[in-house]
């Protein structure tokens, strides 16, 4: 908010801000508010600016602050088709899998045997075969390349 004015008006702020918000008067005929509204404190203030001079009464002004809440972050996208080295597809393709991505956008495939993990594959973000188990333990992976 502006004022103008001989002598320079004050501004002062009458009424609720959200948590985390501040109002200051910039001792130029000026205003601002300023910060970060806490978690939360979505809703709807009402405030008053009122600018004053000491010469006559107080000018007020009427404003209304909309919170609205933070938003939600997208999930993490799934990675872009798996490199699957030709092994594993072979057994992708004869029994099944199930694919996660995880929070950080790496997938985890599982190769499963009525219910029992047979093999366990971890992909990164560009889709590369980063690590498999078989059974629990770990093969390089040139074997699954074979």
């Amino acid at each position: 908010m502006t004022a103008t004015g001989s002598p320079t008006p004050t501004l002062t702020e009458s009424g609720a801000l959200p948590s985390g918000v501040a109002f200051t008067d910039n001792g130029n005929g000026t205003a601002s508010l300023s910060g970060t509204a806490a978690a939360g404190t979505q809703g709807t203030y009402h405030f008053t600016i009122t600018a004053h001079n000491g010469v006559g009464s107080g000018f007020p002004q009427s404003f209304t602050l909309t919170e609205s809440p933070a938003p939600v972050p997208p999930p993490p996208s799934r990675p872009p088709a798996l490199n699957v080295p030709p092994l594993l597809a072979l057994f992708n393709g004869l029994l099944g899998e199930t694919a996660t991505v995880n929070a950080n956008g790496t997938a985890t495939v599982v190769v499963s045997v009525f219910g029992i993990p047979l093999v366990v594959a971890t992909y990164d973000t560009s889709g590369n075969l980063v690590s498999a188990d078989l059974f629990g333990i770990a093969i390089p992976n040139w074997v699954w390349s074979l």
